[in-house]
């Protein structure tokens, strides 16, 4: 009699497990990778000392220091643009040359929300945004290539 019922709820356990796979083919195999997106995926992202130092040397990126006026005078990031207020963000995002080169956000320090608010605000007129985390504190401490003026 055990035999029998046991087999019936195997049978059924079986059976339910196709259902449920028949109707969600998008459930992937198991053990599969799977990268899950949100639907307000951003194209803000995080990057540290190496990939801002690699981009600074290669050119390919604009750094904008979103520290007050004041601030950047006294020393920012060699080739650095400072945008501390909406207004400027608007502007720079408006220049044509700068959509060719990705731009790099950072702010006084790793605390510092700034940097990631700006980037959030321009991130529709470019493909990727960069947000440096180390800062100015992290580079200018480690002597790389800066500016006063």
């Amino acid at each position: 009699m055990k035999t029998g019922f046991y087999f019936e709820t195997g049978l059924l356990i079986l059976v339910v497990g196709l259902v449920i796979y028949a109707v969600s083919p998008s459930i992937p195999a198991y053990g599969s990778r799977v990268r899950i997106a949100s639907k307000t995926e951003s194209n803000v992202r995080p990057i540290g000392l190496s990939s801002a130092l690699g981009l600074h040397r290669r050119s390919e990126a604009i750094f904008i220091d979103v520290r007050s006026e004041n601030e950047y005078k006294q020393g920012h990031i060699s080739t650095s643009l400072n945008a501390p207020d909406n207004a400027a963000l608007e502007r720079l995002s408006a220049i044509p040359e700068l959509s060719r080169k990705v731009p790099v956000l950072y702010c006084g320090s790793s605390r510092c929300p700034y940097a990631l608010a700006a980037a959030e605000r321009i991130k529709g007129s470019f493909r990727e945004v960069f947000v440096y985390t180390g800062g100015w504190d992290e580079w200018s401490a480690l002597e790389l290539p800066i500016a006063r003026n």
